[in-house]
């Protein structure tokens, strides 16, 4: 309370021990000019804490020889809001050494003219520990080109990402490799120069976002090294716009591959895509995958052969006929069976008669149902072979009746078994004649009930001889009253 009431002249008369005995509290509760009145000796003597406590009403009566006294234990003990106050004559009270100890959040609070008036060895000196509360967009060119490359690493992605083109286009080539990689992700590539580009490390290129990519325009692209364009991630690269690029292609990972979207790979050429290696080619996605025209499948070739199952699932119809018959042979069973629906029934007769019994085995019941008539009728007798009990159940009854007498000879009576009264109605007599005795056997009573009575005239003598030991089994007994006379003796014997 007597501290109170003191005036200036009392308070001025205190010796530097008392009044560094102060506490925050009792400073705090000064009037300002009392304070302001202490000389600059008194001023130093001043703990942090209560250098801390004092307002902006209060400091803002010093003179610069106040702010000048202030060691820099004081200076880093300054409030926010006192920070907030400077004005253009407080910050050109201050020496390096005190703006060196200004932290994050009082050089955030600095207004607009005392940012101003920073001269370049002002800047100069800031701390890097501060530097990330620096409102660098508010600087003029001169001042942050005086930024050193230790305090460069300070800068956060926000405050790059608040800079313009131009600010950015003045940044040296020293400064842009010292940012820390984190804070490339904001940085505003459009200012940056064929030098500036250069000046990036691959750390740094990584963090680029695919916004930042999409920005970048063909000279800038051209003046990345491959280690920079190697460093895009994956995410990165979607914003690529190839065309640009091409020549940078064979430097893609296939991580970085596995990034492309179709609309960018719908963009290359054919000249582009024979730049890709097998590797590159094998890592597209799916979703890269759907944006090949013919014209690309076809360029590709058997480089596609090294493509998933999953892969060639998003392939359409139009690039699968697109395959050459080389590229479809070479295909692995699992790769056959990874083919959509949509992408058989693009295949054209040639390219199923590439096919071996394997592949065709392969095939999902799913993915024979996208066989047209012509298509089923093209496949050789040694494919239709290959069929197996659940492809024959999943075919439909007019892709039964495509089937000619040569490839109904072909089927084994495991296959046969499979048919259902349907499909047997689909049947021709001579398809009915052709199926060998041994497959014979394999039909079941319900589909040799099936059997009309102009299909069951076309059953040959040596069919129901292979049943004799069936004998009736299986047939109606109309179909019996209609048996002739010889395939009765055949089946009874």
């Amino acid at each position: 309370a007597q501290l109170l009431a003191a005036g200036s002249d009392q308070i001025t008369a205190l010796s530097t021990t008392q009044l560094a005995a102060l506490t925050a509290t009792q400073l705090g509760g000064l009037d300002g000019s009392r304070v302001a009145a202490l000389s600059t000796d008194g001023l130093a003597a001043l703990s942090p804490a209560s250098i801390g406590a004092l307002s902006t009403a209060t400091t803002s009566l010093w003179g610069q020889a106040g702010y000048a006294a202030l060691s820099t234990a004081q200076v880093a003990a300054l409030s926010t809001g006192v920070a907030a106050g400077l004005d253009a004559t407080a910050i050109g009270a201050l020496a390096t050494t005190q703006l060196a100890a200004l932290g994050s959040a009082q050089l955030s609070a600095l207004s607009g003219p005392a940012l101003a008036a920073l001269t370049e060895t002002q800047i100069g000196a800031l701390g890097a520990g501060g530097i990330g509360g620096l409102a660098v967009a508010a600087l003029g060119a001169t001042q942050i080109a005086a930024l050193g490359t230790a305090q460069v690493p300070g800068l956060g992605s926000a405050q790059l990402a608040a800079l313009s083109a131009t600010q950015t286009a003045g940044l040296a080539t020293t400064q842009l490799a010292a940012l820390a990689p984190a804070a490339a992700a904001g940085l505003v590539v459009a200012g940056l120069d064929a030098g500036g580009i250069g000046a990036l490390g691959t750390a740094q290129v990584a963090a680029l976002g695919s916004a930042q990519v999409a920005a970048l325009d063909s000279g800038q692209v051209a003046a990345m090294a491959s280690a920079q364009f190697a460093a895009l991630s994956a995410t990165a690269i979607a914003g690529l716009d190839l065309g640009q690029a091409s020549a940078r292609l064979p430097a893609l990972t296939t991580a970085q591959m596995g990034g492309l979207g179709s609309a960018q790979i719908a963009s290359l050429g054919t000249t582009g895509l024979a730049a890709l290696a097998e590797t590159q080619v094998a890592a597209l996605s799916a979703t890269g995958l759907a944006g090949l025209d013919g014209a690309q499948v076809a360029q590709l070739g058997t480089a596609l052969q090294g493509l998933s199952a999953s892969q060639l699932g998003g392939l359409g119809s139009a690039q699968v006929a697109a395959l050459s018959t080389e590229t479809l042979a070479g295909f692995s069973a699992g790769q056959v069976a990874g083919l959509s629906y949509s992408g058989v029934s693009g295949l054209a007769t040639t390219q199923l008669a590439a096919l071996g019994g394997a592949q065709i085995a392969a095939l999902r019941p799913v993915q024979l149902l996208a066989l047209g008539t012509g298509q089923v009728a093209a496949l050789a007798s040694t494919q239709v072979a290959a069929l197996g009990s659940a492809q024959i159940a999943g075919m439909a009854a007019a892709q039964i009746g495509a089937l000619d007498s040569g490839q109904m000879a072909a089927l084994t009576g495991t296959a046969l078994a499979a048919l259902d009264a349907v499909q047997v109605g689909a049947l021709s007599t001579a398809d009915v004649a052709a199926i060998t005795p041994d497959a014979f056997l394999g039909l079941t009573p319900a589909a040799l009930q099936a059997l009309s009575s102009t299909q069951l005239a076309a059953v040959t003598t040596g069919q129901l001889a292979a049943m004799r030991a069936r004998q009736a089994e299986g047939f109606g007994r109309e179909q019996l009253f209609a048996m002739s006379p010889e395939q009765l003796a055949a089946l009874y014997g």
